[in-house]
């Protein structure tokens, strides 16, 4: 099941993996950047920084990570 893949549901989140910025990773921009893609992609959307990512699964997931621009910067997504 994922985005990515063109495997998603109607029901189906996105997935996205984030890196902030030195100094910028705090629950504000977690916040406003999981409400934005929300609001833009019209679905539940699930945010992961790297550091929130399992040691086992981890690895799996980094597999999968394709870089998206959005507003002149790049995201890295992942459908699940």
């Amino acid at each position: 099941m994922g985005h990515l893949r063109g495997e998603q549901t109607p029901a189906s989140d996105v997935d996205v993996l984030v890196e902030f910025e030195a100094g910028q990773k705090n629950f504000r921009h977690f916040m406003g950047v999981a409400f934005l893609l929300e609001d833009t992609l019209l679905r539940r959307v699930d945010l992961v920084t790297l550091e929130s990512l399992d040691r086992y699964i981890g690895p799996y997931v980094l597999k999968e990570v394709q870089y998206v621009p959005l507003a002149g910067r790049i995201l890295a997504a992942r459908s699940g």
